[in-house]
């Protein structure tokens, strides 16, 4: 066992919003290794890491590397930290978060006041907002069939949002889809609904992206 500070049973029940809102991160960016033993969060923004590690009362290290990215021609930092520790991972994998999951992935059995944080989490992880040249804004999430599916239906429900063609990201990976909300009120109360109760948890440069667009609504 590690002798590095670490909340071992942190996930092993789901019962705050920062707990929900860490498994929807993991969810889009983290990663179980293979054996079960390993879990790796990687991300280009330092502070989630530092978030995290607070959050689950950790000592681990944060390290870091420089990537060149062709599409931008510009080098930027990745962050990462892992946590290698079979009992905390298990509880992961207990929740259905597995080495497999861009192919096998549901929507946790949660409750329903929890769906929001997680939902933020895995937006923050996998989602994104844009403003496009005519002033719409346009949002989008990634993960599997069953969870986007699950996502929509609850929208659906509890918002009046009509559900959205899903589009497959990648031939190489069967069960990963894109959805796309691009209409003011679907961004909007999509946006409301995950970031407004956050309790300061949250992504800031997309957070800070949902401000501008509530200031430019208002």
């Amino acid at each position: 066992m590690s002798k590095l500070s670490l909340n071992i049973d942190y996930f092993k029940e789901i019962n705050s919003f920062e707990k929900a809102y860490w498994l929807g991160f993991i969810c889009a960016d983290g990663c179980i290794h293979k054996n079960g033993g390993k879990l790796t969060i990687t991300v280009k923004d330092k502070e989630i890491c530092e978030k995290f590690k607070e959050s689950i009362n950790s000592e681990h290290k944060i390290s870091d590397r420089q990537i060149f990215d062709k599409r931008t021609n510009k080098n930027y930092f990745e962050y990462s930290i892992q946590i290698t520790n079979a009992l905390f991972v298990s509880n992961l994998v207990n929740l259905g978060i597995t080495y497999n999951k861009s192919k096998e992935l549901n929507f946790p059995n949660i409750e329903e006041q929890y769906y929001p944080y997680f939902i933020a989490g895995l937006f923050d992880g996998d989602g994104s907002i844009s403003f496009k040249s005519n002033g719409k804004v346009a949002c989008n999430l990634i993960s599997t069939k069953e969870v986007l599916n699950f996502i929509q239906e609850y929208l659906q429900k509890m918002f009046n949002i009509t559900p959205k063609t899903l589009f497959q990201v990648s031939k190489h990976c069967n069960n990963v889809f894109k959805v796309y909300w691009q209409n003011d009120y679907d961004c909007l109360t999509l946006l409301n609904f995950i970031y407004k109760g956050n309790k300061n948890l949250y992504l800031f440069r997309k957070y800070e992206r949902y401000e501008q667009y509530k200031q430019n609504k208002s």
